[in-house]
């Protein structure tokens, strides 16, 4: 195919009509020179290859002629067997970095390993300085004398809480301890855990009225000392109201009475029964002669018959009746029971006497009007005062003994002590609410910013780890183990290992101790590592002279571009020992991370293979 080649035809740039440039002689295999000054179309012609190539050139038109000027499309193939090494493709390709020593050659997929490594260094740096803003903005919350640190509100909740007259000193005086109680976090947890329902002003209201009766029952002037008067029921305990009913309605014959009789009844009925029994008596007696209220003489016949007429009137069955009567007749309950309205069903007992007391009342005047009339029928309701009386009873034996464990309450304060500090807490509650959510808000924005911290250490981490992977990429230092256990190498190894070799040790030097090379070596704790006198001055000596110092690193000759074999200028076996030498290096300096990059090479060069020929070949050294 591009033996038919004899030109090209191209239009754009400098060439603003399509132009045929007949570069090649098919019958003579030598190349073509162009020369000319700047801006004659030298570096268009490139592009237009370039565009040949398959590369985008969009401002230049382009095609490959036969020597008939006819036109020749490439294939695929075709266009990747075209090279153009012009200023794009060494801007492209071809970096050089300067340190200290000499100038590092970096060519093809080393500058693009260069540029990301560039790149991850910046990330690394901006996630440092990321870092470095988020702790010291999260610093900030650690200060107590600033209002965005969360303590400074928790040391202003404690003050609230401290004191004589606030919550720990009400608590010293709830316990009737010597010292005010402490106050920490848990504490203020607790308080706001109490989120009260009734109001401060109520709060403050029932406390002081708790605090009065501890200060009572401390003092003992609760306890109710006399207990309930059951003795009084006693006398009562007979009370027969369905006999009462039996004799208000016991009906008694009335005598045919004269018209004295009838007088003397009315006595009866005026409630002079006693009166009449008095008369009865005086008339009864041999020597009475005269009447005691009128003083006429008495003869003994009229005396017979006012005698007859009384007992007439006053027969035996309704004195008797009468006597009954009498002794159904009670005093209305005396027990008081004002001194226990504190104690649990006081009030009902209370009610239950009153209702008694009436029931009494109402049969004795039933009874009584019974008595100035045993002749006349009573009817009365009260027919469950017996049963009450009985009930009134057992009530007041629990009573009693409400009584009891009424005082025994009283003397154990404790319980009152324990609803005082909850009042007390409740109080505390609506004294640092406030405070206690500026703690919660800027506790939170605390750990948005402990959060913002860890998120950016892990970054950090990250990018660092993305750096390293790319300095273990730009190491190489498997490709200086392979060249340095490899007795068979091509030409572009023997090209590029120079610059393998010292892209591994400034990688290194870098970025394990942040050392150039050349002070890697001089570095007294670095030294004292290598153990061994003898290693420091043959690294020190020999290695980097020959490594740093070659003639494979000359920038002049880069730039001039004139000799492509430069790196040449070192014997194969020269650069075979060197390889060997920095592995050593490395490896003496730090076993592991040598290991961790050169284990399992390609699956078969085994971790353990790799210790024991680096072993090997630091024995040799010495």
């Amino acid at each position: 195919m591009f033996e038919n080649v004899n030109g090209i035809k191209l239009s754009g740039a400098i060439f603003t009509e399509q132009t045929v440039l007949n570069l090649f002689d098919p019958d003579n295999k030598k190349g073509t020179l162009l020369y000319g000054r700047n801006g004659s179309g030298k570096s268009t012609v490139a592009r237009a290859f370039n565009k040949i190539a398959g590369k985008d050139q969009s401002a230049i038109s382009a095609i490959l002629i036969d020597k008939e000027g006819l036109d020749i499309t490439l294939t695929e193939d075709g266009e990747n067997h075209i090279f153009v090494f012009n200023e794009e493709f060494v801007d492209k390709n071809v970096k050089l970095k300067d340190d200290s020593l000499d100038t590092i050659v970096m060519l093809g997929e080393e500058v693009d390993l260069a540029e990301k490594i560039e790149k991850a260094e910046k990330d690394l740096e901006k996630a440092e300085e990321d870092l470095e803003k988020a702790e010291k903005e999260y610093k900030e919350y650690d200060d107590y004398d600033k209002i965005i640190s969360p303590q400074y509100h928790l040391d202003r909740i404690t003050k609230k809480l401290q004191g004589d007259d606030h919550w720990a000193g009400l608590n010293r005086r709830i316990d009737n301890s010597r010292q005010n109680t402490s106050v920490n976090k848990k504490t203020i947890e607790s308080i706001i855990a109490s989120k009260p329902q009734d109001t401060r002003e109520k709060l403050l209201s029932d406390f002081y009225k708790k605090m009065e009766q501890l200060e009572k029952n401390k003092r003992g002037d609760s306890i109710i000392k006399d207990g309930v008067p059951l003795f009084l029921l006693e006398n009562y305990l007979n009370y027969n109201d369905n006999e009462i009913q039996t004799l208000l309605a016991e009906k008694i014959e009335k005598p045919e009475l004269s018209e004295r009789e009838k007088k003397i009844l009315s006595m009866v009925h005026e409630n002079q029964m006693g009166e009449l029994n008095k008369h009865l008596d005086y008339l009864k007696k041999d020597d009475t002669k005269e009447c005691p209220y009128c003083f006429q003489s008495l003869t003994q016949d009229y005396k017979e018959k006012l005698v007859f007429s009384i007992e007439k009137v006053l027969s035996k069955k309704v004195i008797e009746h009468q006597n009954t009567l009498r002794k159904h007749i009670f005093e209305v309950l005396s027990i008081k029971l004002d001194a226990y309205c504190d104690l649990l069903g006081c009030q009902h007992y209370i009610d239950l006497i009153n209702e008694i007391n009436r029931n009494i009342a109402s049969n004795n005047d039933a009874i009584n009007k019974k008595i100035k009339n045993p002749y006349e029928i009573i009817t009365v309701d009260n027919k469950h005062i017996n049963a009450s009386l009985h009930e009134l009873k057992q009530d007041l034996k629990i009573l009693e003994f409400e009584r009891i464990n009424y005082n025994e309450i009283i003397k154990k304060i404790e319980p009152i002590q324990n609803e005082l500090k909850q009042i007390n807490s409740a109080i505390a509650y609506y004294d640092i609410v406030e405070d206690y959510n500026q703690y919660q808000n800027q506790q939170k924005k605390k750990e948005e910013a402990e959060n913002r911290c860890k998120e950016c250490n892990e970054i950090k981490k990250q990018k660092k780890r993305d750096l390293a992977d790319l300095n273990a990429r730009r190491k190489n230092i498997k490709e200086v183990y392979r060249y340095a256990t490899n007795p068979n190498t091509n030409e572009r190894e023997e090209l590029m290992i120079g610059n393998m070799m010292r892209q591994v040790l400034e990688a290194f030097s870098t970025f394990e101790y942040k050392l150039g090379i050349n002070d890697v070596t001089r570095d007294k704790e670095l030294q004292n590592k290598l153990g061994d006198e003898r290693y420091v001055n043959y690294f020190g000596n020999l290695m980097y002279r020959l490594v740093l110092h070659g003639g494979s690193h000359r920038e002049e000759q880069v730039k001039a571009m004139h000799d492509l074999h430069f790196f040449e200028l070192t014997s194969h076996e020269e650069k075979v020992r060197t390889a060997k030498d920095i592995l050593c290096f490395l490896f003496l300096l730090n076993q592991e991370h040598v290991l961790k990059h050169l284990g399992n090479i390609d699956g078969k060069i085994t971790k353990e293979n790799v210790l024991s020929t680096l072993k090997e070949w630091c024995k040799n050294i010495l």
